[in-house]
């Protein structure tokens, strides 16, 4: 099964991880500093325009807390003026079969870039051999650590917090 590992998991790549995972889409996000710890600790949560849920995402601070899978999909959320560090970081992480060590995620995993800017994909090139451009259309931002507010895009949780209405009785969103 497919796993998203999630590398830039703030305002964008928190939204997109933490949506994919509340639909039962399997994610590791990636944070750094006091937002990394607080997802650690007490999940993600995303303020979307129907619900507010927290989303109890695996989360880790770094590749070092990584076994890659075969099966793994990268997805670069960082921004820009982070994207080759975060890469390079990446690029000679090894990547299991099972147990077995079968290279290293630049020659064996995809990278989608989902960051702002043009650039992206030509940095990726220059270490990943399957690189893909993602367009992201979702206004999200964040706000304190652990918390993403996401305002393009809906929870539609199964399970919601205390104090917000469930998906089925909330307001339909309206669409541009």
């Amino acid at each position: 099964m497919t796993r998203y590992v999630i590398v830039g998991a703030g305002a964008i790549g928190g939204a997109v991880g933490g949506l994919l995972a509340n639909e039962g889409t399997e994610v590791l996000l990636v944070a750094r500093g006091d937002h990394g710890r607080t997802m650690i600790d007490k999940g993600l949560t995303l303020r979307c325009p129907d619900a507010t849920v927290t989303v109890p995402a695996p989360t880790v601070t770094g590749p070092e807390d990584v076994r890659l899978r075969s099966d793994d999909v990268l997805v670069l959320a960082t921004k820009t003026h982070q994207a080759d560090a975060a890469i390079n970081q990446w690029a000679d992480v090894g990547v299991y079969d099972n147990d077995e060590l079968i290279g290293r995620a630049a020659d064996r995993l995809p990278i989608l870039t989902a960051l702002n800017g043009v650039a992206s994909e030509e940095i990726a090139l220059r270490y990943f051999d399957r690189v893909f451009g993602v367009c992201v259309w979702m206004p999200a931002v964040m706000i304190e650590p652990g918390e993403v507010i996401v305002r393009g895009a809906r929870c539609a949780a199964s399970s919601t917090s205390a104090g917000t209405a469930p998906p089925s009785t909330a307001k339909p969103m309206l669409s541009c």
